[in-house]
């Protein structure tokens, strides 16, 4: 399953997400959040038909290193065997690269771009083999494992 929605947050609520504190790497989505992350988190839950589990969490990626190909389960070795589903939202376009890549896992020659605004919303099982391509400037990343 793959989703690719344009517009998916607004302006505001990807500014709320940007101002969350960046020292922290993840955000277990157990306890009180911010009306924007609940607002964010639940869209997001609704538009791949999936459910919280007690393992999920999130958090704001801000990096230009890139992904190698992965599964969110994990690749090679499996660290998060409960997860149902990945998202990212984009939050910013103050970068250059940082392109989203799906490869076809049994055909790994088979691989597509995926084209993205900020704020438009990418989401997918967790089978699906994807990566970030390296970038330059200030990319952020809304990310929730779910």
């Amino acid at each position: 399953m793959k989703i690719h929605k344009e517009k998916f947050i607004t302006k505001k609520q990807a500014d709320a997400l940007m101002s969350l504190d960046k020292r922290r790497r993840f955000w277990p989505l157990r306890g009180e959040h911010d009306k924007t992350v609940l607002s964010v988190v639940n869209k997001i839950v609704e538009a791949v038909e999936g459910e919280l589990s007690e393992d999920s969490y999130f958090m704001l990626e801000n990096s230009n290193k890139g992904t190698r190909w992965h599964v969110d389960t994990g690749t090679p070795a499996p660290h998060m065997k409960w997860c149902k589903f990945g998202a990212s939202i984009l939050l910013n376009d103050d970068f250059e690269g940082g392109d989203f890549w799906y490869r076809n896992s049994d055909q790994p020659w088979i691989k597509k771009k995926i084209e993205r605004k900020k704020y438009s919303l990418i989401a997918h099982s967790s089978d699906q083999e994807h990566k970030v391509m390296e970038s330059t400037g200030d990319r952020f990343a809304f990310l929730l494992f779910i």
